[in-house]
């Protein structure tokens, strides 16, 4: 299941997006999750300097879009600010599981950022927690 919402036809004004999909284990992963505030200044973090997809950091990075973001307060792979609603939206994400019959759900954070915000949610390691204390290409670039 996908949902997103974006202010114009534009991918790039996608503020809002939430991707479950059902995993073997008969359970749901949360594959990604979008909370973009759309009225705050844009980076292209998400395209290097030819416009191709950095797939969020993890195959490319465009290090003078990251600066920048960086300089005005941003995590790695972030193209604009966030809408500080993680813990409503993954509230809603239990209730709506918990309303289908699933108890627990997977995600695997790309970046420390995301990591961070899941791990003040409450969210656990199953694994790479090992991985995460050693830091990312994509901050030693930027750093």
């Amino acid at each position: 299941m996908f949902l997103s919402a974006r202010t114009s036809q534009s991918e790039a004004d996608e503020f809002f997006a939430l991707e479950l999909a059902d995993n073997m284990l008969n359970g749901i992963d949360l594959n990604l999750l979008l909370l973009n505030d759309p009225a705050s200044p844009r980076f292209n973090t998400d395209l290097d300097e030819n416009g191709n997809p950095t797939m969020f950091g993890t195959v490319r990075i465009n290090k003078d879009a990251e600066i920048q973001a960086k300089e005005a307060g941003l995590a790695p792979g972030q193209v604009r600010n966030s809408l500080s609603a993680s813990k409503l939206v993954l509230d809603q994400v239990d209730t709506f599981l918990a309303t289908i019959g699933q108890r627990a759900y997977f995600l695997e954070p790309l970046t420390y950022a995301s990591a961070w915000v899941f791990e003040k949610r409450g969210f656990v390691y199953m694994r790479g927690h090992k991985l995460m204390d050693t830091m990312s290409p994509l901050q030693e670039a930027v750093l």
